[in-house]
């Protein structure tokens, strides 16, 4: 056990005996003091809930969990001990959907290229058919059948974002 310098401005005893003991645990292993871990932990478990609760506000907006921190300390303090500590199970389920991510973009971009050729060859043949005279009613509707079908890549959203600016974060599919 190691000494504390100050006197923590938390009082713990009021949050909920799993969050105090991840705390409590987190300080001890990082040395980091109370408040930081206790922010640590917060927002990783807001990050975690957003997609499963949500709050509604006075005059009734329906809105996902979200908590904003700012921490504002010394060089040294542990801040960043603290966040690897509580985001690690985060930044492994990152690291294992980019992986899925990516396979989902390579499964996409091939069945978009096939989807392409096939529509390159229906307006191939209307273009024929058009130039032949004909009736073209069936291949018009082949390719407006076709259009429905264009593959549509998934979206898999990311969690973090590190040091990050609002024009890339708009930018990002």
């Amino acid at each position: 056990m190691y000494e504390r310098k100050y006197h923590p401005k938390v009082h713990l005893e009021m949050a909920p005996k799993l969050l105090r003991h991840a705390v409590h645990a987190a300080d001890l292993q990082t040395q980091a003091p109370i408040e930081i871990a206790l922010v640590s932990a917060l927002t990783a478990m807001a990050l975690c809930c957003q997609g499963v609760i949500d709050v509604r506000s006075p005059p009734g907006f329906l809105s996902p969990v979200n908590l904003f921190f700012w921490v504002i300390a010394m060089s040294g303090e542990r801040k960043s001990a603290t966040d690897k500590l509580f985001f690690q199970p985060i930044v492994d389920r990152e690291i294992l959907a980019e992986a899925l991510r990516a396979a989902l973009k390579d499964r996409h971009e091939a069945a978009f290229t096939v989807w392409l050729i096939r529509l390159k060859q229906l307006k191939a043949d209307l273009a024929q058919v058009v130039k032949a005279g004909k009736d073209c009613t069936g291949l018009e509707e082949a390719i407006a059948e076709h259009r429905g079908t264009k593959p549509v890549m998934e979206i898999h959203p990311r969690w973090l974002y590190h040091n990050t600016t609002i024009e890339a974060l708009l930018s990002r599919p």
